[in-house]
C-alpha cells in the first residue's frame, strides 16, 4: 500500500555537519544549541494484550532513524540524520545546529524503523500491511531558540490491528489449523503529508489487503491476523473492514463478510478490533488505546462506543463538549462504573446541550453521574428508543439559559427508570405542573407516543407521581403519572422515592399482575387468596392464566413471608403473557385450593411457557414445571407432597432445570420427567445440587421419555430417606426401560426400575 517514508529535499544538503552554521536571521546572538529528539517514553506501555500492541519500534531489530529540520519564516533552512538503537522502551538522538538565540523556529521531527531518509516532504511509498518498519513518528512545533531544548514525537499514523480470540479455538472444536488470513477494507486514504502543517492531503477511496497472517511471540490462543499503519487525520475518520477470508490446513476457507464494518482511525491511536473470525459469528469489540494522547483528548473510547454500541465501562471521569448521539438499531450497556460523564457545550440549544441522545437501545448502570448543562437523557425514538436506567445520579439543567427536564422522551422514545437519582440543578418547584414541566427531573413531549415508566429511583423536588398538565394523552391511562402500576412514592423533605407498593388484597394483586408493563413488581403485605380467574382468560389448548401483558419482561412477586393462595374449582396453572418473560416467587408460602383429587399423574400449581426463579418459597402441595424450551430455577425450597404425587412434575419439553437446596417431603414420590401429556418429547437437562428427599415411592429422580434426560447429581445430596431406593437416585421408568441409554446421569448411578 502506498504511504509516505521519506522526505522530500527543499534546501542544501547538510548530512555530517550538523553544526554547521546557515543562512538564517541576519542579526542576533549565534550559539550551538542542543535540540532532543525522542519517541514516545509511553512506547512501551502498549504491551497489554498481544504484543501486536508494541508497535514497530518494539517489534523490530536493528535501529530507528531520526530526521530534523528548521524552518525560518517557512522556508527550510536545516535538516539532519541521526540514528539510535531500537529500544524497548523510548529512544533520543541530539541535534546542534547554530541558531540566534531568542529566535522563533519551527522544527519537523520525523522517526523511523529502518532505511536511511533523504528527504523531507512527504512522499509515498509501496509498503506492505502487517509490516511493523513502517511505524513513524513525527512532530512539526514552533520553538524558541535557547541552548537546550526538546521535542517528543508521536505517532505520524493511526495504527489499526485486528485480532482473532477463536486463533486455538479454531483448531480444536474444528480439528484443522489456520493456514493464512486475508483482510480487505477501504478507506479514502491519503498518500502525502505535508510536513510543514501536519496535513494529509485528500486521498481517493480504495480497497486495501488482503494481508496474511502474522505471527507474535507471545500470541498464542489470540492471534494478530493484521496491523497497519494507516495516514489518518488528527480529527479522526472511519474505515471500511469489508471482510476476512480463512485458509485451513485442508485447503477448506470461511469467510466473514463484515459489509463494510465501519471502524474509526485517528493519528496516533492504536484501534484494535477483537472478535471470532474462524468459526462462529460474534459481535465485534473496538477499543481505542489512547495512551499517548493529552488528557483532553481521551474521550475516543465512550464516542467509539455510542459510535458502534456493545458494552463500555468507564474507566475515568469524563468531559464531552457537544453530544452523544446513539443511532437507530444500535444496542450499548454504559456501566458509569462511580465515574461521572459531563457534557460540557453551553449552548442554550437544547439538543446541543444534551448528554446523551439515544435513537436506539441504551442502558445505564452503576453508580456514577452523568449531567448535563439541559438535559441528561432524550430517549428521541423515530421508529424506536428504548432507555433503561438501572442506577447512577442524572443532573440536568445546569445552565439557567437553557432549562430542560433531566430525562426526556419525545416520539415513540420509551425510558424505563428501575434507579437512581434525578434532579433538575435549577428546579425550584416541588411538582410536575409548576413552570408547565420547565424544570422537571423527567417529562415527555406532549405528543409523545412512547412514554416513561418508574419502577424505582429518588427524584428531588419532583414527584413522578403527579400527572403533567400538558399530557393529557397520557394522564387519561396513567393515573399515577410516570409511575407504573404497582409502585408507590414516598417522600422524605424534597425527595421522592419509588419502589414497589405493599399488597393486602386480591383485587389490586390481579390489577398488578395483569398489566402491560416492563417489570411488574408486588410486595405482599398480608396472606392473599387470590381467584385464578381475575387473572383474565384461561389459555385454551393448554390452561395457564398468563400474567402480564406483550411487553412484560419481568414479573416479581415478593411473598415477604406471607402466603400466595390462588383459589380454584380444578388444577391452578400461570404463565406470562410474554414467553420470554421472567416470573421470580420468593420469599413464602405458596399453595392452592384446587387439585383436591387425583394420583401420581396431577399436581397442585403448575408453572408454564416462560422463565421462573423460585427462591425461599414453601409449597404446601405439589408443583408441576411444563415451560417448554424455557428454564427453571429453584433455590432453598421446600414441596410437601400430601398424597400420592411427585413433589415436582416436569414435563419432557426440553426445560432446563437448576435446583440447588431442595427439600423434598413427599407422602408420595419425589422428581419425575414425564412425557406424559407431550406431544414432541424433548431431552430436559436437570442439576440438582445439596438438596434432600423424604419419599414413600420410586427413586428420588424417575424419568419416563423417549427423548431422554441429563442428570447432573452435584454435591450434597441425601436421598437416605428415599424409601424404595436409598443407593441409586435415578430410576429409568420401566415403561421407557427401552430408552435407558438416552437418560445420562453425571455424578452419580441409573438404574431401570426394579
Amino acid at each position: 500500500m502506498k504511504k509516505f517514508y521519506s522526505f522530500l529535499a527543499a534546501g542544501l544538503l547538510l548530512t555530517a555537519c550538523s553544526s554547521e552554521k546557515f543562512a538564517g536571521p541576519e542579526t542576533g546572538t549565534e550559539q550551538e544549541v542542543a535540540i532532543s529528539v525522542q519517541l514516545p517514553e509511553t512506547i512501551n506501555k502498549r504491551a497489554a494484550g498481544t504484543n501486536s500492541a508494541l508497535g514497530g519500534a518494539s517489534n523490530c531489530t536493528g535501529e530507528v532513524t531520526f530526521t530534523a529540520a528548521l524552518y525560518y519564516n517557512g522556508t527550510e533552512i536545516w535538516r539532519d540524520n541521526k540514528a539510535a538503537a531500537i529500544p524497548n522502551a523510548n529512544a533520543a538522538v541530539t541535534f546542534k545546529p547554530t541558531l540566534v538565540i531568542g529566535e522563533n523556529y519551527q522544527l519537523v521531527a520525523y522517526a523511523q524503523m529502518d532505511g536511511v531518509i533523504t528527504d523531507l516532504t512527504a512522499q509515498t511509498e509501496a509498503n506492505a500491511i502487517n509490516d511493523e518498519t513502517v511505524d513513524a513518528y513525527y512532530v512539526s512545533t514552533t520553538l524558541k531558540a535557547e541552548p537546550t531544548m526538546s521535542a517528543t514525537l508521536k505517532r505520524a499514523t493511526a495504527k489499526l490491528r485486528i485480532i482473532a480470540e477463536d486463533f486455538a479455538a479454531a483448531e480444536e472444536q474444528l480439528g484443522k489449523k489456520v493456514a493464512k488470513v486475508a483482510v480487505t477494507y477501504r478507506q479514502a486514504q491519503a498518500t502525502e503529508l505535508n510536513p510543514t502543517t501536519g496535513v494529509w492531503a485528500a486521498g481517493t477511496e480504495k480497497a486495501f489487503g488482503p494481508a496474511e497472517l502474522v505471527a507474535y511471540s507471545n500470541e498464542a490462543d489470540a492471534k494478530t491476523i493484521l496491523v497497519d499503519y494507516i495516514p489518518a487525520t488528527a480529527e479522526g475518520e472511519i474505515i471500511n473492514i469489508e471482510s476476512v477470508v480463512v485458509t485451513f490446513d485442508d485447503n477448506t476457507t470461511y469467510t466473514k463478510d463484515l459489509s463494510k464494518l465501519d471502524v474509526p482511525v485517528k493519528r496516533n491511536w492504536l484501534t484494535t478490533l477483537t472478535g471470532n473470525f474462524f468459526m462462529a459469528e460474534t459481535e465485534l469489540k473496538v477499543e481505542i488505546d489512547d495512551a499517548f494522547e493529552d488528557e483532553n483528548e481521551k474521550n475516543y473510547g465512550i464516542l467509539t462506543a455510542f459510535e458502534f454500541g456493545g458494552e463500555y465501562t468507564l474507566e475515568g471521569d469524563v468531559e464531552i463538549d457537544g453530544t452523544l448521539t446513539l443511532a437507530e438499531g444500535k444496542s450499548l450497556v454504559i456501566d458509569l462504573n462511580g465515574h461521572n460523564l459531563t457534557i460540557g457545550n453551553e449552548s442554550a440549544e437544547l439538543e446541543e446541550g444534551d448528554a446523551i441522545i439515544a435513537y436506539g437501545n441504551l442502558t445505564i448502570k452503576g453508580e456514577g453521574t452523568i449531567t448535563g448543562n439541559t438535559r441528561a437523557i432524550w430517549a428521541r425514538g423515530n421508529t424506536g428508543a428504548v432507555v433503561n436506567i438501572e442506577g447512577g445520579t442524572f443532573i440536568g439543567s445546569t445552565i439557567a439559559e437553557s432549562p430542560a427536564s433531566t430525562i426526556y422522551a419525545s416520539g415513540n422514545g420509551v425510558v424505563n427508570i428501575y434507579g437512581g437519582t434525578f434532579e433538575a440543578k435549577e428546579a425550584d418547584k416541588t411538582s410536575y405542573a409548576n413552570k408547565n414541566g420547565v424544570y422537571a427531573a423527567i417529562n415527555m413531549h406532549d405528543q409523545c407516543t412512547g412514554g416513561i415508566n418508574v419502577y424505582g429511583g429518588s427524584f428531588v423536588k419532583f414527584n413522578p407521581a403527579e400527572p403533567g398538565t400538558e399530557l393529557a394523552s397520557w394522564n387519561a391511562t396513567h393515573p399515577n403519572g410516570f409511575v407504573a402500576p404497582g409502585f408507590e412514592v414516598a417522600q422524605n423533605g424534597d425527595v421522592y422515592t419509588v419502589s414497589p407498593a405493599k399488597i393486602t388484597d386480591a383485587t389490586t394483586l390481579a390489577n398488578i399482575l395483569t398489566a402491560d408493563v416492563e417489570l411488574i413488581s408486588v410486595i405482599l403485605s398480608a396472606d392473599i387468596d387470590l381467584p385464578i380467574t381475575s387473572l383474565g382468560s384461561i389459555t385454551a389448548g393448554s390452561g395457564e392464566y398468563k400474567l402480564g401483558g406483550e411487553n412484560t419482561k419481568n414479573i416479581i412477586i415478593d411473598l415477604n413471608g406471607n402466603k400466595l393462595n390462588i383459589t380454584t374449582t380444578y388444577w391452578s396453572a400461570i404463565g406470562a403473557k410474554n414467553a420470554d418473560a421472567t416470573i421470580t416467587i420468593k420469599n413464602g408460602t405458596m399453595t392452592s385450593t384446587g387439585n383436591s383429587a387425583g394420583t401420581w399423574n396431577a399436581w397442585n400449581v403448575r408453572f408454564s411457557n416462560c422463565n421462573y426463579v423460585i427462591e425461599d418459597v414453601i409449597f404446601e402441595k405439589e408443583v408441576a414445571l411444563d415451560n417448554v424450551g424455557k428454564s427453571s430455577v429453584l433455590n432453598n425450597v421446600t414441596i410437601k407432597g400430601t398424597g400420592d404425587k411427585y413433589a415436582i412434575w416436569i414435563t419432557a419439553e426440553g426445560q432446563t432445570v437448576t435446583i440447588d437446596k431442595l427439600n423434598v417431603v413427599s407422602a408420595g414420590r419425589a422428581i419425575k420427567i414425564d412425557e406424559q401429556y407431550v406431544t414432541s418429547p424433548a431431552l430436559v437437562t436437570l442439576s440438582i445440587s445439596n438438596s434432600s428427599f423424604e419419599s414413600a415411592k420410586k427413586a428420588a429422580v424417575l424419568v419416563k421419555s423417549v427423548a431422554g434426560a441429563v442428570i447432573n447429581w452435584g454435591e450434597g445430596n441425601d436421598i437416605s430417606k428415599v424409601a424404595a431406593d436409598a443407593v441409586n437416585p435415578v430410576w429409568v421408568d420401566a415403561d421407557a426401560a427401552a430408552y435407558a441409554s438416552l437418560v445420562k446421569v453425571n455424578g452419580a448411578t441409573v438404574i431401570v426400575e426394579p
